[in-house]
């Protein structure tokens, strides 16, 4: 994530800026609070007393650091993207995605575990305040794998590369790290065309091999991480059918496997074999038959079901060393408890906040005080401390204090069910201070062809909300996270089915919400700013549309580029087996195809790089002139493409469009 180099100024640049709080974690026994803070672009872990709120240690772990991208200056903002206690005074975290540190809280003292920068790593040494040219990751991404129990001062650590002329295949090297000590030695050299899962010991337990007609493919390990056996063939009830990597099967019923218990011979998955949606389950090794764990929703897919990216989402208790619960995927993300105290604490934070989505990050040992995270659609969120037995909710780290100062704004979950009794859900932003009475509606497609809208926090939703304008985000057909039939229900026909789901909802929400339907602007970047352009294409009585860098010709996005590894071919085929492979029908599902009524004014977006559409968004605009019709082209730096300086330019920009095509007046600050 880059953001640009002046400070903040104008509303829409802090709404774009840097988060300037987080991660935080809670030491073991409850009485410290390690809280990541950015000033003045230094990243500082700061040390609280949990009772008193006192700082009792500051550590300056990055810095931001300048480059010139093209002809724009650019920051990069330091990072720590892991943090954990590894007892009452000791911690350990991971900056930068390249630098494990460790800090010594009794001692006051900060010192480097290991560091990887490009192809070498450096195993101890001094640690020294990290630029942002140290603390970039070089070749290999870095995680921590596991801190297993009865040692609670090691670290599991993993670092991966790709490796050059093997279709995406990746080396992992894993090391196990004393933070007492600063020992650090490599245990591990695993090739794997796909994702590695550890149990909570450490240990290698499973592997996921990617690529197409061969895979996924997963492994059970021996204990010995020797004699790998096909998953599927050893335990069919959970695992089967077998499938290849091919998009009929990615688009169908499969199982995925996610983390292994404390117990070795327990392993979590999920799956949709023999139903619509992902559930949450368990398998026991010994018997190869589901065990007790067996969590559902007919409405909403609970787990992760992209192949090469489930996250472990399995919560546990390192205090008890078991497994406690599961971090749900979903519209508004929350975590199924196995633990009946966890859920009874996640059930009087949920309704004490209920447009938040509540994460309980981290507890003591005693369970006398819990570390929670809370933020929705609209808000970036804050860290709270809770403690059980007092009820009260005491805030200590804002996540953007910027944001946080501009006002309220809220963000409400809405379903309703469309026309043959398809059920649809989505979000509603409503601002605090609308642009007009009743309120003008932004309708906003996702940037992904299956990406839905969740509770995450969104700088761009706050942005429009902020502008006066309600925003309104439909899960329609075509998008994950509703089981198969809702994310097959678009394929041939995206456009015309999305359209028929965007307007069922319009109609919906603003029968109940004080909306204006006859002002609406459709929006939307990438494969959304299609969606966009296409629905004004097809229906007329849109007031405008806001596109960044959209795809405008499928037969162009849909062939290959210069990228060319198994990952990158298998997107290539999902998309063309979604969207077929008709070129005359794909040229007819194009904007930069259409040829009937003028459409509502459009505003194009393109990017002065070779990543941007910029000379097709030219060409688009020359042929929509020559039709008579109304809209613009603006050319903008990369620096607009991410949080900062120029992102927060271009919202005013694009504000004072809404403006005109919205017939609202500039609002004062």
């Amino acid at each position: 994530m880059f953001c640009a180099g002046a400070e903040p100024a104008s509303d829409f640049e802090k709404v774009f800026a840097a988060p300037d709080g987080g991660p935080a974690s809670l030491s073991t026994d409850g009485r410290l609070l390690a809280t990541v803070v950015r000033e003045q672009g230094e990243l500082a872990i700061c040390i609280t007393d949990t009772g008193s709120t006192k700082l009792t240690m500051r550590a300056v772990v990055g810095k931001d650091d300048a480059r010139w991208v093209g002809g724009t200056r650019m920051v990069e903002p330091a990072t720590v993207g892991f943090i954990r206690w590894t007892g009452p005074t000791r911690l350990v975290a991971l900056v930068g995605n390249s630098v494990l540190v460790g800090i010594d809280h009794a001692a006051k003292r900060v010192r480097q575990l290991i560091s990887f920068q490009g192809e070498e790593h450096i195993l101890g040494g001094d640690f020294g305040v990290l630029g942002g040219q140290a603390a970039i990751v070089g070749r290999r991404t870095v995680s921590v794998l596991a801190m297993p129990p009865g040692e609670p001062e090691t670290v599991y650590l993993g670092a991966a590369k790709t490796l050059a002329g093997t279709n995406g295949r990746q080396e992992h090297l894993v090391f196990r790290i004393n933070a007492a000590t600063g020992e650090a030695t490599q245990v591990m050299v695993q090739e794997t065309m796909g994702r590695l899962v550890f149990d909570p010991a450490g240990r290698l337990r499973a592997s996921q091999q990617v690529g197409i007609g061969s895979g996924p493919i997963f492994y059970r390990v021996s204990d010995a991480a020797k004699n790998w056996e096909q998953m599927d063939r050893l335990f069919p009830e959970a695992c089967s059918p077998a499938w290849p990597l091919d998009p009929e099967a990615f688009f169908g019923r499969r199982a995925i496997p996610l983390a292994f218990d404390y117990d070795p011979d327990v392993l979590y998955f999920v799956s949709n074999v023999g139903r619509d949606t992902f559930g949450i389950y368990s398998l026991d090794l010994t018997t190869g038959r589901r065990g007790p764990v067996a969590f559902e929703n007919d409405r909403e897919d609970l787990g992760n079901i992209w192949p090469t990216l489930g996250e472990a989402n399995v919560v546990v208790d390192r205090y008890r060393q078991r497994t406690v619960g599961f971090r749900a995927v979903g519209m508004k993300p929350t975590t199924l408890w196995l633990d009946p105290a966890l859920q009874e604490i996640q059930t009087q934070l949920e309704k004490r906040a209920p447009a938040h989505a509540v994460r309980i990050v981290e507890w003591a040992e005693s369970r006398e005080v819990f570390l929670v995270q809370m933020h929705h659609r609209s808000d970036p969120g804050a860290y709270y401390l809770f403690r059980p037995k007092e009820g009260k909710l005491h805030r200590v780290l804002s996540q953007n204090t910027a944001v946080a100062a501009l006002g309220r704004v809220s963000t409400i979950g809405w379903s309703t069910l469309a026309a043959g009794s398809r059920s649809l859900c989505g979000q509603i932003t409503l601002p605090e201070h609308p642009a007009a009475v009743p309120v003008p509606v932004i309708l906003r497609f996702q940037a992904g062809p299956w990406q839905r809208a969740t509770a995450y926090y969104s700088a761009e939703v706050r942005a429009l909300a902020h502008m006066g304008f309600a925003v309104l985000e439909v899960n329609h057909r075509g998008g994950s996270g509703y089981g198969i039939a809702h994310w097959r229900g678009a394929r041939g026909d995206p456009d015309r089915v999305v359209l028929q789901d965007a307007i069922a909802a319009l109609d919906a929400v603003a029968a109940k919400y004080p909306l204006d339907p006859k002002r609406v602007v459709l929006w939307g970047e990438d494969f959304g700013g299609y969606l966009a352009l296409r629905c004004a294409q097809q229906d007329l009585r849109f007031a405008g549309v806001v596109a960044i860098d959209p795809v405008v010709d499928l037969n162009d996005w849909l062939r290959p580029g210069q990228f060319d590894s198994a990952h990158f071919r298998f997107e290539l085929a999902t998309r063309r087996w979604f969207f077929g492979s008709d070129r005359k029908q794909l040229e007819r599902q194009s904007p930069i195809s259409y040829s009937g009524a003028p459409i509502a004014p459009a505003l194009l977006v393109g990017f002065e790089t070779e990543r941007g559409r910029l000379p097709d968004l030219k060409s688009f605009h020359r042929k929509l002139t020559a039709a008579g019709q109304v809209g613009a082209v603006l050319s903008v730096s990369e620096g607009a493409r991410v949080p900062g300086q120029e992102r927060g330019a271009l919202f005013q920009s694009i504000q004072a469009f809404l403006n005109r095509q919205l017939a609202v007046s500039p609002r004062s600050k």
